[in-house]
């Protein structure tokens, strides 16, 4: 994600790249059109110091991502939701299978 905009409309990943900047707090990296990402993108392809300096921040500010359970959790009922629609069980209490 270090050194990449996104522009919420267009793909789920684009989504998810503003949600993770959202949360960091780090807004000038979410372009709110077309001619703004590709502005941005370009800004951070060919100036060096806006890209290290986003690169910065976003390490800097990362921390946010990995240590707030609630994402994990989040992940975890969409996934275990998904499954049960589709008629699989799984026990997260039970050991997972050792590769043979």
């Amino acid at each position: 994600m270090s050194g990449e905009s996104a522009m919420p409309e267009l793909l789920t990943r684009a989504r998810h790249t503003r949600a993770m900047y959202l949360c960091m707090g780090i807004t000038d990296c979410i372009a709110p059109d077309e001619a703004a990402y590709v502005d941005l993108a370009v800004r951070l392809g060919t100036d060096t110091d806006s890209n290290t300096s986003m690169r910065s921040r976003t390490l800097e500010y990362n921390y946010v991502l990995y240590e707030d359970r609630r994402l994990v959790q989040e992940f975890e009922r969409f996934f275990m939701t998904a499954l049960r629609e589709r008629g699989i069980v799984i026990d997260l209490a039970a050991p997972a299978d050792a590769p043979g």
